[in-house]
């Protein structure tokens, strides 16, 4: 059930993006990021991977490597979500490790739990584990939003292996 006028959301989305393509604004990224989500969490995948695509190039084409990553991470999460596993694994793992160039490690800690329940939806709870290990080695254990989501995806696993 969708909460909200996602309608409205949507309009005064693509009213910002007309804004900031008329003025080349590098926050373009950022819209186009946003409506990606938008249509994920709406069910409309297909519509989202294009809007992600369109952050991810446009990012990279401005060199705003947070913009980048941030989209990085939301499109490995449309492919999950698709169920287009591989291609989520790839694009996460991508992801983590840009984000470690750059120096990002909230965007590298967000890709991985995309890359751990990659991993447990293709039933190796191993490699879930283990990415999920690598993100309580590089936060702190006073952030209850990585811990809560760290035992989210354990509990998914945990599923999974009685399956």
């Amino acid at each position: 059930m969708q909460v909200g006028e996602w309608t409205k959301a949507e309009e005064m989305i693509r009213r910002a993006l007309d804004i900031a393509l008329k003025e080349d604004h590098v926050h373009v990224a950022g819209i186009y990021d946003s409506l990606g989500e938008l249509n994920i969490l709406r069910g409309n995948l297909a519509e989202a991977e294009k809007f992600l695509d369109m952050a991810v190039e446009f990012a990279q084409r401005r060199k705003h490597q947070w913009y980048t990553v941030q989209s990085m991470r939301s499109l490995a999460r449309c492919y999950l979500a698709q169920g287009q596993l591989n291609k989520a694994v790839e694009k996460a793992q991508e992801t983590i490790r840009f984000s470690g160039e750059i120096g990002d490690k909230h965007y590298a800690n967000m890709a991985g739990f995309v890359l751990a329940e990659s991993f447990v939806k293709q039933h190796k709870p191993e490699e879930a584990e283990e990415a999920l290990q690598m993100i309580e080695e590089t936060d702190p254990s006073s952030d209850f939003f990585v811990l809560g989501n760290i035992q989210r995806i354990r509990g998914l696993s945990a599923i999974e292996r009685r399956r």
